[in-house]
């Protein structure tokens, strides 16, 4: 019941009805002429005077998730009389109530779960054989009814069911359907703000393409039962000299965890952490440990090894990190990752410096990771990389090393240094009298605005905006509106 109410919370401002089939969805309600309630049309709930415990709780769970629509609400027992539009809640002395009840007792047989929802009169009844069928006639009217702050029905509803247990497993099969949908659903409300209900509906048909069975099947198919970890595709799973990889394993968690599957599950990202056996998640642990490097705290892969460059090897400390911190756990006693060790060279107590480096084995850092060691070695870094003439290649390379340059207490540094370069252009094709671009770089191509978007990394690790938001998106509008051939 707790996660039906919390379902509703979620859709109060759903525009459509749920997607479902069989027995949850109702019609088009604009074809109903009984208002339950609305803006302007307030409802109460009632139950028998003096009932409490399962009546009383699907009392307050009806209330609480009209009331969650903005509708207003009110709550009596059956003692007071009629004064407006009702909903009536188990055995009450309304004719609504008796009619369902007769619906029920026609139909119910020992062990089954047995409800009907009644309208007649100004009043929606609901009403089951028993407190387990109460409680499902109240979740089936959530599901199916209170989708917004109006509620509209036929005034000669009359709806009643009674199931055996076969029957009432698939209906629970049904309900948890609907529940995701709902969920489903919900993750685009947020548009409505600035996305036509046609936009809005065509990317829902984009991603129910995108995430239907064949994407798990898909990932399935990448696992390596001997690792634990993901290939990143079926032809390097079925070709020598190929093998998994930390990066390719964290997308396809993310995958999982982004298409909504496991949103119900534990208390780590995404449920990743509940999900997931404990098993398959002590296998993947032992495979991001077996990359570890104790010499300088980053993470190589045996189909690639050391000699790798600055962006792989970024990559590949922040995947590892990333899958460490899904499942709540933490490296081995005694290891230290690249990150961990910038931010400890920044400690300026010498005294605590020097503890610290007599508590464990230290290994000083690598000579790639002294350009993060102070300002003017990281500025002569950053003035070796020529971002103005390649945004896109310099850009993913700044992206890949954002931990490392956040754990050396640079990252504000670094976006001060691309504010100024971006100034730099900007205050050119003003005084050259061309549109800025907002970019890095003059032309408002796709490379130029991809690299936008590496750079974008950098100032999100940061937690500071980027500048000439505007003039970056007409670039993107131009760019999108281009008849020529992209580079």
């Amino acid at each position: 019941m707790k996660r039906i109410i919390a379902a509703i919370i979620l859709i109060v401002m759903m525009s459509t009805m749920l997607a479902s089939c069989g027995l949850f969805g109702k019609e088009d309600e604009t074809k109903y002429d009984g208002t339950v309630y609305s803006a302007d049309i307030s409802v109460t709930v009632i139950k028998p005077s003096g009932a409490g415990g399962a009546v009383n709780t699907a009392m307050l769970n009806v209330a609480n998730a009209i009331s969650a629509t903005g509708a207003n609400v009110l709550r009596n027992d059956d003692g007071a009389k009629q004064t407006g539009s009702e909903i009536a809640i188990g055995d009450t002395n309304r004719q609504a109530s008796k009619d369902a009840r007769a619906l029920v007792e026609s139909k119910h047989q020992s062990g089954n779960i047995s409800f009907a929802i009644v309208y007649k009169d100004g009043v929606l009844a609901i009403y089951g054989a028993d407190d387990a069928s109460l409680e499902e006639a109240v979740d089936y009217f959530l599901l199916n009814y209170v989708t917004g702050a109006e509620l509209k029905v036929s005034t000669s509803l009359s709806y009643s069911i009674s199931m055996n247990a076969e029957e009432y497993e698939e209906y629970l099969k049904e309900k948890e359907e609907a529940v995701l949908l709902a969920g489903w659903d919900n993750r685009f409300d947020y548009l409505s703000e600035y996305l036509s209900d046609s936009a809005i509906d065509a990317l829902k048909a984009l991603y129910s393409s995108l995430y239907d069975e064949n994407i798990y099947l898909w990932v399935a198919n990448l696992w390596d039962d001997d690792t634990g970890a993901f290939y990143y595709s079926c032809s390097s799973r079925d070709y020598k000299g190929f093998y998994p990889d930390v990066e390719s394993t964290t997308q396809a968690l993310k995958i999982i965890a982004g298409s909504g599957m496991i949103d119900n599950w534990g208390d780590g990202l995404n449920g990743l952490d509940g999900a997931i056996p404990e098993s398959m998640q002590e296998q993947i642990l032992e495979f991001v440990f077996s990359l570890y490097d104790d010499e300088d705290g980053y993470f190589y892969h045996k189909q690639w090894g050391k000699n790798i460059n600055d962006d792989r090897k970024g990559r590949d400390l922040t995947w590892s990190m990333q899958l460490v911190k899904y499942f709540g756990a933490e490296l081995p006693d005694g290891w230290e990752d690249a990150i961990s060790r910038l931010k400890n060279n920044g400690k300026t107590d010498a005294v605590s410096a020097v503890s610290y480096m007599m508590s464990r084995s230290y290994v000083s850092p690598t000579a790639a990771d002294n350009r993060f060691s102070s300002e003017a070695n990281f500025k002569a870094y950053l003035d070796s990389l020529d971002i103005l003439s390649n945004s896109y290649g310099k850009g993913h390379q700044l992206a890949s090393q954002a931990d490392q340059i956040k754990a050396a207490g640079l990252i504000d540094y670094c976006c001060d240094y691309l504010d100024a370069l971006q100034e730099q252009v900007f205050d050119r094709q003003i005084s050259n009298g061309d549109t800025p671009t907002g970019l890095w770089e003059t032309a408002a191509d796709y490379h130029a605005i991809s690299g936008f978007f590496k750079l974008a990394v950098v100032y999100s690790s940061a937690g500071r905006a980027q500048q000439y938001l505007n003039y970056v998106l007409e670039s993107c509008i131009t760019c999108l509106l281009s008849t020529e051939a992209a580079d």
